[in-house]
């Protein structure tokens, strides 16, 4: 419901959101379990799984918290929890614990506790992990309780009729509620200021788009993928525009990230840098991506910089983030494996093409240029591209991956027809210590679309379409978090 009305209601400048809370301390679950809100831990002895529970003042002051903020439009279109909000704005609960639990622990922790088997079901529910505890955090409040009940003032009472006496069998199975709620405020947006960066053929240029925040805080490197591909994720062989990385660099900065992207050498304000093609490599785009990141690096106004790549832009960031000190790197729909077996693959389906395309492919993969291309294959295989594709050839995203010692999260969209969730996958087995995140609807171009040949072809010619909010929601965790780390490294 929140993602339908975000997007229904954008132009309007409204704001709409999904807010759940977690297991709810209600006056009829108080009450199923014998306890009231002075001694409900008293309800653990029986049901371990009771200790994540929250009670309705916590989901209220996330309500409150998101009501106050001036930036609520970076919140439209999601589906949020009140832990997570607790967490963002730093109030706490009536017992004074901060985030209870989050989304992703509470899910964790449910899917551990279970009936027990019919021998011992009079018992009630079975541990098979570790009881997951509340622990009170130190995070400074933006959100000040005046009065307990209320944030800043807003009554959040719990008093209301007593309900039924709900079974403990409806006490265990109870599911969260999810409360839709709309605010009607003005989208905020970032400042945005043109760069250049000189290079040895010409200069590039790009846009940082900045967070409103008096305090230096994270900025990513966006990173395109392949092809003639601007700034904001256009590229010029396809028809329309699609926006998607300057939806992504909108939606980051209104959650305090900011962010450089840039078009690419030879494409619309950095077409001047072309060179010629038969000198271009992808190293090229490596260094271009390297002289962006210290660029950056260097303006105080930035705490920490988190490197992200789309697609073939995905490896010329991991091969960068090698030269760099970045704080972290997410792989946004990027390949898996080398160049060369994607190709083999794409043309499967041209069995006429196919195995002249190999004799190819296994020339250029011995590092060596070909003057017998067929005229079908041209576009893809001209004398002139070929020193690039050798270049391209060299790398095996799994091997470089495995090179980066920061944070990595892999996000890889499960209706995207150009890269595979296997791809992601084999990214992950590159190196272990990466997050891996599979957005069930997420396309190539990160956005919510279904795997429907209309809707598919419809978003790489329409920037009205959004992006997937999970998307935003996992990247922007993923930056925060690492920004804190080399906070924390610092001091």
């Amino acid at each position: 419901m929140g993602f339908s009305l975000g997007h229904e209601l954008k132009p309007h400048g409204a704001t709409a959101v999904s807010l759940t809370p977690g297991w709810l301390r209600s006056e009829a679950m108080l009450e199923a379990f014998g306890v009231t809100e002075s001694n409900w831990r008293d309800a653990t002895r029986r049901v371990p799984g009771f200790a994540i529970s929250e009670s309705p003042a916590f989901v209220g002051r996330a309500v409150a918290a998101l009501a106050q903020d001036p930036d609520v439009s970076r919140w439209n279109g999601q589906s949020l929890s009140s832990g997570q909000m607790a967490k963002i704005y730093g109030f706490t609960d009536l017992d004074g614990v901060s985030a209870p639990i989050d989304s992703r622990t509470r899910a964790f922790v449910s899917a551990r506790f279970t009936r027990s088997s019919a021998s011992t079901r009079s018992k009630g529910w079975i541990n098979r992990s570790s009881v997951a505890r509340r622990q009170a955090s130190t995070v400074k409040g933006k959100i000040p309780a005046s009065r307990e009940g209320s944030a800043t003032g807003l009554p959040m009472s719990s008093t209301s009729k007593a309900a039924p006496k709900p079974s403990m069998q409806f006490a265990r199975n109870l599911v969260p509620a999810f409360l839709g709620l709309v605010m009607m405020l003005p989208d905020a947006h970032a400042t945005e200021e043109s760069v250049t960066l000189a290079t040895r053929t010409g200069s590039l240029r790009g846009t940082l788009s900045l967070a409103d925040s008096p305090a230096p805080g994270p900025v990513v490197l966006l990173i395109a993928g392949s092809g003639p591909t601007d700034r904001d994720g256009n590229n010029s062989l396809l028809p329309g525009r699609n926006d998607h990385l300057k939806l992504l660099a909108e939606a980051l900065s209104s959650g305090g990230i900011s962010s450089l992207r840039y078009d690419k050498r030879g494409v619309a304000q950095s077409v001047l840098a072309a060179g010629r093609e038969d000198d271009l490599r992808l190293e090229t785009y490596v260094d271009d991506a390297v002289g962006w990141a210290k660029l950056i690096k260097n303006e105080s106004r930035f705490s920490s910089l988190t490197v992200i790549g789309h697609s073939e832009g995905s490896l010329i960031g991991m091969i960068a983030t090698q030269r760099i000190a970045a704080a972290g790197f997410v792989s946004l729909a990027g390949p898996g494996r080398a160049a060369p077996a994607i190709i083999r693959e794409q043309l499967r389906g041209a069995p006429n093409l196919a195995g002249r395309a190999d004799r190819i492919l296994v020339e250029l993969e011995a590092g060596r240029t070909t003057d017998s291309i067929p005229p079908e294959l041209q576009s893809l295989f001209r004398p002139s591209v070929q020193p690039y594709l050798i270049s391209w050839f060299h790398y095996d995203p799994a091997k470089e991956i495995a090179k980066i010692t920061i944070p990595i999260l892999i996000v890889q969209g499960s209706t995207d027809r150009q890269v595979s969730v296997e791809d992601a996958r084999h990214l992950r087995q590159g190196n272990q210590r990466a997050q891996l995140r599979i957005v069930p609807g997420m396309n190539h171009l990160l956005k919510a679309v279904p795997d429907d040949d209309g809707r598919q072809r419809a978003s790489f010619s329409d920037p009205a379409i959004p992006l997937h909010p999970m998307l935003i929601d996992e990247v922007s965790s993923f930056v925060i978090a690492a920004d804190q780390r080399r906070d924390v490294r610092r001091h």
